[in-house]
């Protein structure tokens, strides 16, 4: 009798375990994208164009995936950085990578004194005298994943869509998903 019970006080908290994980939600996927105002127009088609944008997308995926999930939730939120070069497939490559939600980091220079608003590069840096660039303010928008298949934007109001870092972005980015979570 002694003998059994050894393998079923074995069993029992791997069962245990398992079922306990098979209860914990999956993570919520959420796909982040740079796009880079510097070298083109406002509403340019290119993404992750820039090492600087790149490293700003990456940023905001480190810190997203830094917070902890509060206590009195299930809901853990997991960020991944999309390698999309064109507008043309950013919603496909973010269906590929199982993403629910979709955050665009913009980055908008200020523009120097010297930029001439004729000037298609009116927003470049101008670096000849040695300085450093103006902070560049930050932008970003927050997509979710409908049921039906589409992409929405969360609505204006709902999160500061402008910000100066990326850690600021992850922050709330991560709070306002928490607070929408998918449908």
């Amino acid at each position: 009798m002694k003998l059994l019970l050894l393998p079923v006080a074995l069993v029992l908290p791997l069962l245990a375990s398992i079922a306990l994980l098979a209860q914990q939600p999956s993570p919520i996927r959420v796909c982040v994208v740079g796009r880079d105002t510097l070298h083109g127009p406002m509403f340019s088609q290119q993404l992750n164009s820039t090492p600087q944008i790149r490293y700003q997308r990456d940023s905001i995926v480190k810190y997203v995936n830094q917070h902890k999930s509060p206590a009195n939730s299930s809901v853990t939120v997991e960020a991944v950085a999309l390698q999309s070069t064109g507008m043309a497939t950013l919603t496909a490559d973010a269906d590929a990578a199982g993403c629910s939600y979709l955050v665009t980091v913009t980055s908008s220079p200020v523009p120097s004194a010297n930029d001439d608003p004729r000037d298609n590069h009116a927003n470049s840096y101008d670096l000849s005298g040695g300085g450093l660039p103006p902070p560049a303010p930050l932008n970003f928008s927050i997509m979710r994943r409908e049921p039906a298949g589409w992409w929405n934007g969360l609505p204006d109001g709902s999160y500061n869509s402008s910000k100066w870092f990326a850690q600021a972005i992850a922050d709330e980015a991560y709070a306002t998903i928490l607070k929408h979570p998918t449908p």
